[in-house]
Formats: C-alpha cells, structure tokens, sequence
C-alpha cells in the first residue's frame, strides 16, 4: 500500500494529510504484515492533520517499509463556478442539512456550490477530499530511506 504524508514529526510519527480516511487500520496492517509492503511519500508540502478524538490519522514510522522524501505538492482543482442548474442542485441540497450537520463534500462544482450555500450555518463542519497527486517516479530510489529493523516471520506480532 502507498499513501502521501506530512514529514515525520519529533515523535516518529506521520499524518494522514489530505489522506485521512478510513483506511488508516488497513495501512498499520500493512506495515505490520510481513507478506505486505507499506510505501509513505512525506513533503514538507502536505500538511500536519489532527483527527477528532478517538480518530487517530497517524502512523508510526515503526510501522512504515518505505519512506519517499519528496517535493510534491498537494493537487489543487479548479474552482469551476458551475451552471445555473448546478446552483439550483446545490441551492435544494442545502436546505436538508440541518444545523450542526457534519458534510463530507467532494471535487466538482456542485459540493462547492453546496459549501458555499452553508457557508452562512456556522454551525456545520465540512470536510473535502482531495485526491493527492502520485509521485513521480523519475530519479525516486536515491530519496528512498529503507527501514532496517527485521520482521518476524509470526502472525500478529504486535
């Protein structure tokens, strides 16, 4: 599995970034496995997250094969302002989110146009999704730091 990064913070640790998501449990069982290989690209471009509590979007780099020190930076979309329907889509969307709702948006013109709708609710957290963009693999092994430590050969060993 490879997923983009934030840089290793003091502790050993790095965020999900932009990443965060439900498969933080499935990313640690990769890098536990012995069979499996855990591939993280950090950039000092990818911003430090924090999860709510009870939410962890870290990994130890204990638990991490492969770490690419890169330059990339986050992708960004185009803001496309979106068609008088796509308004009316967003305008009638918004009416049945309720106060406090939390909304998990996505890439294009309609979720924009349903943020920005909401953006008069203070009360509603949002959250996107970008995707973030693969690395390059041109030149990419002298920037690869292996981990040396060796893995048992036994189930769940942690």
């Amino acid at each position: 599995m490879m997923a983009p990064v934030s840089m290793p913070d003091e502790n050993g640790h790095v965020s999900l970034s932009l990443h965060s998501g439900a498969i933080l449990e499935e990313l640690v069982r990769a890098g536990r496995d012995p069979d499996r290989l855990l591939i993280v690209e950090a950039s000092a471009h990818f911003p430090r997250t924090h999860a709510l509590v009870g939410h962890e979007n870290h990994l130890d780099l204990e638990d991490v094969d492969v770490i690419v020190y890169t330059d990339e930076q986050p992708t960004t979309f185009a803001n496309d302002p979106g068609s008088p329907e796509d308004s009316k889509i967003a305008e009638f969307a918004a009416r049945y989110i309720p106060d406090g709702a939390t909304l998990q948006t996505g890439i294009g013109a309609v979720p924009n146009l349903v943020a920005r709708a909401l953006a008069k609710v203070t009360a509603v957290s949002t959250a996107c999704t970008p995707r973030c963009s693969p690395t390059d693999s041109t030149n990419l092994w002298p920037r690869v730091r292996r981990r040396t430590r060796r893995r048992p050969s036994i189930a769940g060993r942690r």
